[in-house]
């Protein structure tokens, strides 16, 4: 009876150094990349592999790549019954993380693809470019590597080469995107930006201003001190899922300056999906008094079902954003006679733009969206209302343009 009791202790002392042999990966301890992957290994972002291996000198495949990011970004997975590869790369390309959806479950990821995709992740349209230059970089990709070069998220090699074809390893994807994500909060930081608190309704107090619904930005987060007609969603912080507030804050700076208002309603719907609702005009009484150039919707629980609210059967059941124009082309001028609405707005508008699409197709659709005004123009007002009904595609994004009620314009976004 002793030696079966001693045989169970050991079992049960092998068993338990077992366990926690393999959460510990083996041969990292001396690798120059230890403290990204432990970082990552123990946010759970990465594993290593049965024999307790993490294998970082090994090239990594795209789709582990992707996964990478879709874990520490937090994005919504789409599932299919294709395999965990494809999931990630169609859900990489729901989110416009990838443009390709070529990619094989067993493909390598070369620095090319990885510059690709960090440009998708990461706002680079104002970091400085380095004056490193490399002889061996496609001109589709320079400025993009100069850009991440200067993020010091990449670097070259000794002999002036950027090796674009070349695979990334495990190491060095883990080391990339702890740097990415570190300069994506960065990029994103309100504090290096605050919007003109005289010029929007984020942070004003409540004696200085008949809005009810207030907002304060920390830390990359929206949050709401609401004290009026939704108080009971006061201290509230945006849902993830569908609205990205680093988006947002980044949306704000745009549109704000000296000489313009911009007003942000938080608008919660127990019949519908709740809203955050950015208003832009040319000043706040009039844009307290509903007076918009035009108006971005984000849907914060769910995506928007045009499709079934429009009764159009072509339109889409999953819009993600939804951009208004309330006859920004012909600006009712008793308001203010000396305002010209056309050239102002549509360059706020495109800044817009440039923050919610990328920039590969920011042109086509600034344009298509010009092409809409022309044709709303040329339409009596009793003509008007659900005459242009479309839909568009510029890259991975799809456009439901549709007319409604006073001369509007929407371009719902999927």
């Amino acid at each position: 009876m002793k030696r079966i009791l001693i045989f169970v202790i050991i079992l049960i002392l092998f068993n338990t150094y077992f366990v926690y042999a393999q959460d510990t990966l083996v041969d990292i301890d001396k690798h120059w990349a230890k403290v990204y992957i432990e970082s990552l290994y123990s946010d759970g972002i990465v594993s290593g592999y049965s024999d307790c291996t993490f294998r970082p000198n090994e090239s990594i495949t795209i789709p582990q790549f992707l996964k990478m990011i879709i874990t520490m970004g937090k994005y919504k997975m789409t599932s299919s019954e294709l395999g965990w590869q494809q999931d990630y790369i169609n859900t990489a390309i729901s989110h416009h993380i990838i443009d390709d959806s070529s990619f094989k479950s067993n493909d390598y990821l070369s620095r090319k693809e990885c510059v690709k995709i960090l440009s998708n992740i990461l706002d680079l349209k104002d970091v400085k470019k380095s004056k490193v230059t490399f002889k061996d970089v496609s001109d589709s990709i320079e400025d993009s590597v100069k850009k991440l070069v200067t993020l010091n998220i990449f670097s070259g090699y000794d002999n002036g080469t950027f090796n674009e074809d070349k695979f990334v390893t495990r190491a060095e994807a883990c080391k990339i995107l702890v740097l990415a994500f570190k300069a994506k909060s960065s990029l994103c930081s309100y504090e290096n930006n605050p919007p003109n608190p005289l010029n929007s309704n984020i942070g004003e107090s409540d004696s200085n201003s008949k809005i009810k619904n207030r907002f304060t930005i920390d830390k990359n987060r929206i949050h709401i001190k609401d004290v009026g007609r939704y108080g009971s969603f006061d201290g509230i912080t945006l849902n993830q899922e569908y609205i990205n507030d680093s988006k947002v804050i980044k949306l704000i700076n745009s549109l704000t300056d000296d000489n313009s208002y911009t007003y942000v309603a938080y608008v919660p719907d127990k019949y519908s999906l709740n809203k955050l609702n950015i208003c832009y005009g040319l000043n706040e009484s009039q844009v307290n008094n509903g007076i918009y150039a035009f108006q971005i919707r984000f849907y914060e629980n769910g995506l928007y079902n045009l499709k079934e609210n429009t009764g159009i059967e072509s339109f889409s059941d999953k819009a993600k954003v939804c951009i208004s124009l309330y006859k920004m082309w012909d600006f009712p001028s008793e308001y203010d006679s000396t305002y010209s609405s056309s050239e102002k707005n549509l360059a706020k508008l495109e800044k817009a733009v440039d923050v919610l699409t990328s920039s590969a197709i920011k042109k086509d659709f600034m344009s298509y969206i010009k092409s809409k005004i022309q044709e709303a123009k040329a339409k009596p007002d009793d003509e008007f209302d659900a005459k242009i009904q479309e839909t568009k595609n510029f890259g991975n994004f799809t456009v439901n343009t549709i007319c409604t009620q006073n001369q509007r314009i929407d371009f719902y976004i999927t």
